[in-house]
C-alpha cells in the first residue's frame, strides 16, 4: 500500500495527469466540431475512461495534501486551494449522477407541467407498455453496439447511420418515386411522395401510382418515362416557355410544369425512375447543414426463428418518434430521443415578450411573464436573462422563443450539485487570492528573493526616422469641385445622427469612418476627411464615381474589370459596362458563381470576388444615399429611422413633404456654398435636419455628450495611433536592455525616461478603453477587436508591475502590446462598435471577461520573458557567464511571479464564467469549446508552475522554454476557438480567418533561439 500511496501521491504523476486531462479535451474539441457533441461525450466527455481520469486525479489531490501536510495552518491558503478542486470534483460528480435538465415550451396562454430530457433515451415498448428506457449516446467516429433481450425478444443495432436522408440510387430492377405539390381548387398547396405501387387519397380523390391500381388520378411507367392519366381532361401550363397545353386524359409528367385536372393542380418537383431508396449520412456537410438530419437506427429483432429489421430515425435533442413493427404476435416499438419528465408543479405563460434595439430586427432582450401553479399556490413571475425562477430545487431560465413570438422556450435545471460545486469556487477564490499576498507563500518568497539583484542600465544614442504605417494610397487627381467641402460643415454634417442595420443610433461620423475603411482601406482620401469624402460621394455622385476609390488589389479581378492587373483601386465606372445605366456589372456572372460554391471550396478569387463585389454595393448604397437611415419614421413603436428615399415614399404626405422640403433645402445651400464659398445657410440646412430628428426620434436619441465624445473616439483612433509608438520605445528600451548586460553599465536616468514614456502610452490607452466604454455604453471586451485591446492595456499593466526590477520586462510588455495592437487592426477584425446580444447585458461579462483576458497579458508576457532568457542563454559564454545566469535567474524569478498572477486570473476568471452561465442558461459547466480550452490553458499553466518540484526538470532553461510553449495554449483558446471551432463564444462567421505570415516566421525564430540556447543551457547556480 505504501507504494501505491508513494505513487500516487508523486508530483511527476500530477503533472502527467494534469497534462493528460488537458490532452484529452483539447482533443474532444476537435471531435465535437467535426463530429457533433454527441460523439465528443461519448468518445470523452461521458466516457469510463475519462471518469476514471478523474478519480485518479481527485485520489492525487487528495495524497498530495496529507504528503506535503497542507492541513497545517501556515499553509492555509495553500490549503484552501487544493481543497477546493476535490469540493468542485464532489460536486460535479452530485451533478452528474443526481442532477437532470431539460427544456419546457410553453405557448402564450397554456400551462405545462412537463419538461423534454436533455439526456437521450432508447426506448422499447411492447404491445404499448414499456419495457426499457435506457439513456444512451452514438459516436459518429467509432462503432456503436446495442443489444438487449425484452421478454425474450433480442433486439440489436446492426447499423448506426449520423445524419441520415434517403437518396435515390440508379438500379436496373429498381422502383419509381415521385414528389408533387397538390392543391384543390383554393386549399393550400400539400406535399405529398410517392412509390410505385403506393396510393393516396387527396381531397376525396384516389390517387395512385401504379397501372395494376385503381384510383381517379393514376401515375403510371411507361420505359422511362412516367405517364399521368384520369378520366378527366388534363391541361398544362409551362412554368418555361409560359404556354398553355391541352393533353386529353394522359400526359407524359414533367417538372416544371402545371398539371390541372378538374379543380386540382399538380406539380412535380422530383421524378426518379429505375431507383432504389438508401440511406446515406451527412456527416460530411458543414455542422450548421447536417444538425437539421435525424440520425438513423437499423435495428434487427429476434423472436424464436422470426427476424425482422426496423429503421428508427431520432437524435438527441428532441422528442423521440416511436415506430412499429409485429413479430410473433406482438407490436413492437422503439424510439430514440428526449424523454418526457413530469413536474410536481406547472408554469402558464400569460405573456411573451421581446424587445428589439430601435429599428432592427436585432433582439435587445426577451422575457417571459409566467405565473406558477402548485397545490394552494399561484404566483406570477418574470423570467429573463439572467434572472431565474427558482423553486422546490429547479431552476428556469430564458432560453429561446418561437419564431411567431407567441410561445417561450425555458431551460430547466435541477443539481442539488450546484452548491457544493459553488462552496468549491468560494475555496479556490480565497485560496488562490491569499496565495499571492501571505508572506510564507511562493509569491512573496519570489517578490523577497529579487532584492538581492542589483540592476544594471545603460543609456545609448537611438537616432530613428518616423515610420509611415499607413499604406500606400494612389493620389487623387485634382478636381477642384471635390475639394470645396469645407471641413467645418462636413463635421457639422457628420454629427447628424443616423441609425443603423443592428438599431444602434450613432453619429454620421461614425458610419462614414466605417464606409470608407471598408471601401477604401483608409481613413482618409488626399487628404479629406471621412465626412467630406462621403458628403462628396453624396452630393456629387458623378464626379466620385470616376474616381479610384475601391480597393481591389487582385490582378485576377483588376483583368475581369478591364483596368491595369496592378491597379490597387479603381473606380465606381470601371465596375459597368454603361456607368450611365449601371447597365452589365462585369462581374456579375463571377459573383453568382461564387456565391453558389460552398464557403469551404471558395477559393482565393471566389473569396477576392465576394469581398469587392460587397465594397462596389455599399458604394452604390452611398451614391443613392440608401445606407443613410436619418429621418425617424413618426410614432413608430419600433422606433425605425428610414433613408431619404424610403422617408419620401412611405411617410405620410404631410411628413413626406416635410422631409422632401429638408433635402431640397440643403442640396440648395450647398449648391450656393460650392460656388460662393459661405456655408453659413449649409450648416443651418443642417440643423434643420437635426430638428427633424429632435421631433419624431426623441424616444432614442442619444445625448450631445455622448455624440461629441464619439467623434472625438474617431478622429483621435487611439489604438492605432499608439502602435507604432509602442513598438518603437518597447524595441529602444529593449537594446537599452540588453546592452546593459553585455556592458555591465548603468544609466538610471534613461531607463526612468522610457518607463515614463511607456506609463503615458499606458494612461493615453487606458482613456481610450474609457472612452470606448462611454461611446458604446458596455464594457469595451464583448467582442473580437475589443477583448484583444484589452488583452494589450493588461499585457502593458503586468509590464508596469513587474517591471521594477528589469528594463528587459517592460519592454518585452511593450513589445507583446504593440503587436496585440498590430493584430487587432488586422483586415479581419471589426472595429465597429456594436450592440450587444442579451446574453451579455449583464455584470458577469465586466467581471468574467476582464479577469480572463487580463490574464492572456500577463502569459503572454511569460512567454516574452522566456524568450528573452534563451536569448540570454544563446549568448551566454564563459567571460560573462556569471553576470548573464544573474539576469536569468532574475528575469525567470520575475516570470514566475507574473505566471502565477496570470493563472490566478484565469482561473478565477473561468470558474467565474461557470458561475455565470449557471445564472444566464442553468449550466455552470457545458464544455464549450472556448471554456473547455481555458481549462486546458489552466491545467497547461499548472504543470509549468508545479514543474520546480521536479528535480531533474527544474531548470531554468527548461522553465523559460515552457513558458514559450504555453503560450501555444492561451492562442488555441483565444483565436483557435473564436475562428476555426464552433461554440457559443466563437466570433467566426463564414470561412476561418487565414494565418498571417508572420507566426510562421515567429515560430521558426523561436525554434531556431531554443536550439542556440539549448548548448548553453546548464548554469552553476543550479
Amino acid at each position: 500500500m505504501k507504494k501505491i500511496y508513494n505513487f500516487i501521491s508523486d508530483i511527476r504523476v500530477t503533472i502527467f495527469l494534469l497534462l493528460a486531462f488537458a490532452v484529452a479535451i483539447g482533443v474532444a474539441t476537435f471531435i465535437e466540431n467535426d463530429f457533433g457533441t454527441v460523439t465528443a461525450q461519448v468518445e470523452v466527455y461521458r466516457a469510463r475512461w475519462f471518469e476514471i481520469l478523474l478519480g485518479i486525479l481527485t485520489l492525487n489531490l487528495i495524497t498530495i495534501f496529507f504528503k506535503f501536510k497542507m492541513y497545517k495552518f501556515k499553509k492555509w491558503s495553500l490549503s484552501l486551494f487544493h481543497l477546493s478542486f476535490i469540493i468542485v470534483a464532489i460536486g460535479a460528480f452530485v451533478t452528474r449522477y443526481i442532477g437532470f435538465e431539460g427544456t419546457m415550451h410553453i405557448r402564450e396562454g397554456e400551462s405545462s407541467n412537463f419538461i423534454l430530457s436533455e439526456k437521450t433515451y432508447l426506448t422499447v415498448q411492447i404491445d404499448g407498455k414499456e419495457k426499457l428506457t435506457e439513456p444512451k449516446l452514438f459516436s459518429n467516429l467509432t462503432e456503436n453496439h446495442f443489444s438487449a433481450d425484452v421478454d425474450g425478444f433480442e433486439i440489436e443495432l446492426k447499423k448506426y447511420i449520423p445524419y441520415a436522408s434517403y437518396q435515390f440510387v440508379k438500379a436496373e430492377n429498381g422502383t419509381s418515386f415521385v414528389s408533387a405539390k397538390v392543391a384543390f381548387q383554393n386549399s393550400q398547396p400539400r406535399d405529398i411522395k410517392l412509390e410505385q405501387g403506393e396510393s393516396l387519397n387527396l381531397f376525396g380523390k384516389q390517387v395512385v401510382f401504379g397501372k395494376n391500381l385503381n384510383g381517379d388520378i393514376k401515375i403510371v411507367r411507361k420505359g422511362e418515362k412516367l405517364i399521368l392519366k384520369s378520366s378527366e381532361h388534363i391541361s398544362g401550363f409551362s412554368m418555361d416557355t409560359q404556354k398553355t397545353f391541352e393533353f386529353g386524359t394522359s400526359a407524359e409528367i414533367k417538372q416544371k410544369m402545371l398539371y390541372q385536372i378538374n379543380g386540382f393542380s399538380i406539380v412535380f418537383t422530383s421524378i426518379d425512375i429505375s431507383v432504389k431508396r438508401t440511406l446515406v449520412s451527412n456527416l460530411n456537410m458543414a455542422k450548421n447543414q447536417r444538425e437539421m438530419f435525424n440520425s438513423a437506427f437499423i435495428f434487427e429483432i429476434k423472436h424464436g426463428d422470426e427476424v425482422k429489421e426496423m429503421t428508427v430515425f431520432g437524435r438527441a435533442d428532441s422528442m423521440g418518434q416511436t415506430y412499429f413493427t409485429n413479430i410473433a404476435g406482438k407490436e413492437i416499438g422503439i424510439s430514440y430521443g428526449a424523454k418526457v419528465i413530469h413536474l410536481p408543479f406547472a408554469l402558464k405563460l400569460r405573456d411573451f415578450q421581446l424587445e428589439r434595439y430601435p429599428g432592427s430586427m436585432t433582439p435587445s432582450s426577451y422575457a417571459s411573464e409566467v405565473t406558477l401553479l402548485d397545490k394552494n399556490v399561484s404566483k406570477d413571475f418574470r423570467i429573463y436573462m439572467n434572472h431565474v425562477l427558482d423553486y422546490k430545487g429547479y431552476r428556469f431560465f430564458q432560453a429561446s422563443y418561437d419564431k411567431d413570438e407567441l410561445g417561450t422556450i425555458l431551460s430547466v435545471n435541477f443539481d442539488p450539485g450546484t452548491p457544493i460545486t459553488y462552496l468549491g469556487y468560494l475555496m479556490m477564490f480565497i485560496g488562490m487570492i491569499a496565495s499571492i499576498f501571505v508572506k510564507n507563500g511562493r509569491f512573496q518568497k519570489l517578490r523577497k528573493s529579487l532584492e538581492k539583484f542589483a540592476v544594471l542600465i545603460i543609456a545609448i544614442p537611438i537616432f530613428f526616422h518616423s515610420t509611415n504605417l499607413q499604406a500606400e494610397r494612389i493620389e487623387l487627381e485634382p478636381l477642384d469641385t471635390i475639394f470645396k467641402f469645407d471641413k467645418n460643415h462636413a463635421d457639422n454634417f457628420g454629427r447628424l445622427l443616423v441609425q443603423d442595420n443592428a438599431g444602434r443610433m450613432k453619429p454620421l461620423d461614425s458610419l462614414n469612418m466605417e464606409i470608407l475603411h471598408k471601401i477604401y482601406r483608409g481613413s482618409e482620401v488626399s487628404g479629406l476627411n471621412p465626412n467630406q469624402v462621403i458628403l462628396g460621394m453624396l452630393l456629387k455622385p458623378e464626379l466620385w464615381k470616376q474616381i479610384n476609390l475601391i480597393y481591389t488589389k487582385d490582378p485576377k479581378v483588376n483583368q475581369l474589370l478591364g483596368v491595369d492587373k496592378n491597379s490597387k483601386y479603381v473606380s465606381f465606372n470601371d465596375c459597368f459596362e454603361d456607368p450611365q445605366t449601371l447597365q452589365g456589372y462585369k462581374l456579375a456572372s463571377h459573383v453568382s458563381e461564387a456565391l453558389r460554391m460552398p464557403p469551404k471550396k471558395r477559393g482565393r478569387l471566389e473569396k477576392a470576388l465576394l469581398k469587392i463585389d460587397e465594397r462596389i454595393n455599399i458604394s452604390y448604397m452611398v451614391y443613392s444615399g440608401s445606407i443613410f437611415r436619418i429621418f425617424p419614421r413618426p410614432n413608430d413603436p419600433s422606433h425605425r429611422w428610414e433613408n431619404a428615399i424610403t422617408a419620401i415614399q412611405n411617410f405620410n404626405s404631410e411628413t413626406s413633404s416635410e422631409v422632401r422640403d429638408l433635402l431640397l433645402n440643403y442640396f440648395q445651400s450647398v449648391d450656393h456654398a460650392l460656388k460662393n464659398g459661405h456655408w453659413e445657410n449649409a450648416d443651418k440646412a443642417v440643423q434643420a435636419i437635426k430638428n427633424f430628428q429632435n421631433k419624431y426620434g426623441k424616444d432614442v436619441l442619444i445625448n450631445q455628450t455622448r455624440i461629441e465624445a464619439e467623434i472625438i473616439y474617431n478622429k483621435l483612433e487611439i489604438f492605432k495611433n499608439l502602435l507604432p509608438y509602442t513598438f518603437l520605445i518597447g524595441f529602444i528600451l529593449l537594446i537599452v536592455g540588453f546592452v546593459q548586460i553585455i556592458k555591465d553599465i548603468q544609466f538610471k536616468k534613461t531607463v526612468l525616461i522610457f518607463k515614463s514614456l511607456i506609463f503615458v502610452i499606458f494612461t493615453v490607452f487606458t482613456a481610450g478603453m474609457i472612452l470606448r466604454w462611454y461611446v458604446s455604453g458596455h464594457a469595451p471586451w464583448s467582442d473580437a477587436y475589443e477583448s484583444l485591446l484589452y488583452i494589450g492595456w493588461a499585457t502593458l499593466l503586468a509590464g508596469l508591475i513587474f517591471s521594477r526590477k528589469s528594463p528587459l520586462v517592460l519592454a518585452s510588455t511593450t513589445i507583446l502590446a504593440g503587436i496585440i495592437l498590430f493584430v487587432a487592426h488586422l483586415n479581419w477584425l471589426d472595429p465597429q462598435i456594436t450592440n450587444l446580444v442579451p446574453v451579455l447585458k449583464s455584470y458577469w461579462l465586466t467581471i468574467h471577461v476582464s479577469l480572463i483576458t487580463a490574464s492572456y497579458g500577463f502569459l503572454g508576457l511569460g512567454a516574452v520573458i522566456g524568450f528573452i532568457v534563451l536569448v540570454l542563454f544563446a549568448l551566454k559564454n564563459k567571460k560573462n557567464s556569471e553576470r548573464f545566469e544573474k539576469r536569468i535567474i532574475e528575469l525567470n524569478t520575475i516570470n514566475e511571479m507574473n505566471l502565477l498572477a496570470g493563472l490566478v486570473l484565469l482561473t478565477i476568471g473561468n470558474f467565474l464564467g461557470g458561475i455565470w452561465a449557471n445564472e444566464s442558461w442553468g449550466r455552470y459547466w457545458g464544455w464549450d469549446p472556448k471554456e473547455t480550452w481555458a481549462l486546458v490553458t489552466i491545467l497547461v499553466y499548472s504543470a509549468i508552475i508545479h514543474i520546480k518540484y521536479i528535480s531533474k526538470a527544474q531548470t531554468h532553461y527548461n522553465f523559460a522554454l515552457l513558458s514559450i510553449l504555453g503560450l501555444s495554449s492561451v492562442i488555441m483558446t483565444y483565436f483557435g476557438v473564436n475562428f476555426y471551432l464552433s461554440g457559443m463564444h466563437s466570433y467566426a462567421q463564414g470561412d476561418p480567418v487565414p494565418i498571417p505570415g508572420f507566426v510562421y516566421y515567429t515560430i521558426l525564430t523561436i525554434v531556431i533561439t531554443a536550439a542556440l540556447a539549448y548548448r548553453n543551457r546548464k548554469m552553476s547556480q543550479e
